[in-house]
């Protein structure tokens, strides 16, 4: 998987479906869309009342827009879900044998579960690397909308640009990328820059991701550590799709 600044292609479906079957059950493929809405909405009014001191205001499911993404998990069946407010984060969901899986954005990505589904098999360092990009990106808390891998070599000027920004300022207990066997499978350490393309400042989250297998590429345990917002001028923001 390649930076590029995640270029990714993906067809925009708005929907504007009211709210169906309760979370949970096998579910046709608009249902799905549905609680996809509910979900983001229960996540988003839950934030919302962390910053304010009143009650916060209602979020319409049905104002809620759907966008399929390609290109990020092979065939897994992955959506990025906005807010009409201009500066919330995107949420990812994924559709999996009839379920709403929760991604990054949510409290808790379930990534045991579309991991699963991902898994390469038997991995050797180079796929264990591959596997844990990909699984990065499905738990962006951005969206997967603009990323950077630090340690990547085929890297345009301005990316390299943002990277060597972080890297000047990353903290002296900061992990190292590293692809490590040991007596489970393997461990995979590495740092992925999330940009905030909805924020005013449009800046950069600085993310460790440590990720677990076993010998057959099973996902055993992962944690994700973010590090202090910053910013780079000059580099251009890219916008889903492009």
């Amino acid at each position: 998987m390649n930076n590029h600044l995640g270029r990714r292609l993906f067809t925009r479906v708005v929907l504007t479906a009211a709210l169906g079957s309760p979370p949970g059950h096998l579910l046709v493929a608009q249902d799905n869309h549905v609680i996809m809405q509910r979900y983001v909405a229960s996540q988003a009014l839950t934030e919302v009342a962390l910053r304010v001191n009143t009650r916060p205001p209602r979020v319409n499911p049905g104002a809620i827009q759907l966008e399929r993404v390609a290109g990020i998990a092979g065939g897994l069946d992955l959506w990025r879900a906005t807010l009409p407010s201009d500066h919330s984060h995107p949420y990812l969901l994924a559709r999996l044998n009839g379920k709403v899986i929760r991604l990054g954005g949510f409290t808790a990505p379930d990534l045991w579960t579309v991991a699963s589904q991902l898994a390469p098999g038997g991995l050797d360092a180079e796929r264990a690397r591959a596997f844990s990009e990909q699984l990065a990106l499905l738990a962006d808390p951005n969206g997967a909308i603009q990323w950077i891998y630090v340690e990547k070599a085929d890297q345009p000027a301005y990316v390299s640009k943002v990277a060597s920004a972080w890297k000047k300022r990353a903290p002296g207990d900061w992990p190292r990328d590293t692809v490590m066997a040991n007596e489970a499978g393997w461990t995979v350490q590495l740092t992925m820059l999330s940009r905030d393309t909805r924020s005013y400042t449009l800046h950069w989250v600085p993310l460790a991701l440590s990720f677990d297998f076993d010998r057959d590429g099973r996902l055993l345990t992962w944690a994700q550590r973010a590090g202090e917002l910053f910013g780079v001028t000059g580099v251009p923001v890219l916008a889903p799709g492009s």
